[in-house]
This record gives structure tokens, C-alpha cells and sequence, in this order.
């Protein structure tokens, strides 16, 4: 029976790491797809599916945003036939309170940024978008938006 021992520690922790490594990849796929499902619905102008994704407390930069859209802004985004194309280039390293920034590469997106002015094309940018694990669900934080790409 003593012999049978080693063998049953060396499984357990080998379970124990498969365990581990497995929730590990769990969570990184999950803030994979909160960036992904973000960036979706704010380049497709689904305001409300992308505040839903942020948490309550910093989503307050959204509110102003959507509250400063026009009908002329409304009446653009109505004709856009674009399809915008983002990339996670790059993830920050997890601080210890279960945050993390990724760096996202967007492409022929179009964007309202100036009040009373059409939506414009950007074709190469960058937005970083930093995320916090809240009740166990990834939340974006924080978005700085694009920046030049090239």
C-alpha cells in the first residue's frame, strides 16, 4: 500500500495543475472575448450592449459620449455599411486586484468624435481598454480611446 502513495501524490498534482492552468485559460478567454464583444458593439454603434459591459461605476465616460449624439449623428450611423475590424495586439500584465489592459488594433471602423459632425473612417488605430474582474465576469474598466496606429 506504501508503494502505491508517491504514484497517487505525483497524480493529484498533476490534476491540481491541469485545475489550474485550465482556469487560468478560462479567464484569459473570457477577457478575450469581453474586449472582443466590447469592441463589437461600440464600433457598431450598439451603445447600450456595450455599457452593459462595463462597470457601473466608470461606465460614466459612455453616458456623456451617447448623450452628445445628434439625429444628423443618428441619421449617419443608419447608412453605414462598413464592417469594423479589431485585433487584440497585446495584454498588460494582471496587477493583483484582477485588472488588466490590452492594447486593441482597429480597422475600418468609423467613429463620432466631433459634436455635429459625421461619423469619419479610421483605418489604422489603437484603443487601450482596460478590464477589472468583478463577481467573477470581466468588466472594461476603462477605454482610452483610438489613437494613431501608424
Amino acid at each position: 500500500m506504501q508503494q502505491g502513495y508517491p504514484f497517487f501524490k505525483w497524480f493529484l498534482g498533476g490534476v491540481f495543475s491541469l485545475l489550474v492552468t485550465s482556469c487560468q485559460q478560462d479567464a484569459d478567454r473570457d477577457a478575450s472575448r469581453c474586449v472582443e464583444k466590447f469592441c463589437d458593439a461600440f464600433f457598431c454603434f450598439r451603445f447600450e450592449e456595450a455599457y452593459r459591459l462595463c462597470l457601473e461605476e466608470d461606465a460614466q465616460w459612455m453616458l456623456m459620449y451617447v448623450s452628445h449624439l445628434t439625429e444628423a449623428d443618428a441619421d449617419s450611423i443608419r447608412h453605414i455599411r462598413v464592417s469594423p475590424e479589431y485585433m487584440i495586439e497585446e495584454w498588460g500584465e494582471p496587477a493583483a486586484d484582477s485588472t488588466v489592459q490590452a492594447s486593441v488594433r482597429i480597422a475600418k471602423a468609423f467613429v463620432l468624435d466631433s459634436l455635429g459632425q459625421p461619423p469619419h473612417l479610421v483605418t489604422d488605430a489603437v484603443m487601450q481598454v482596460a478590464l477589472q474582474m468583478k463577481n467573477g465576469q470581466w468588466k472594461v474598466r476603462r477605454v482610452d480611446l483610438l489613437q494613431n496606429g501608424k
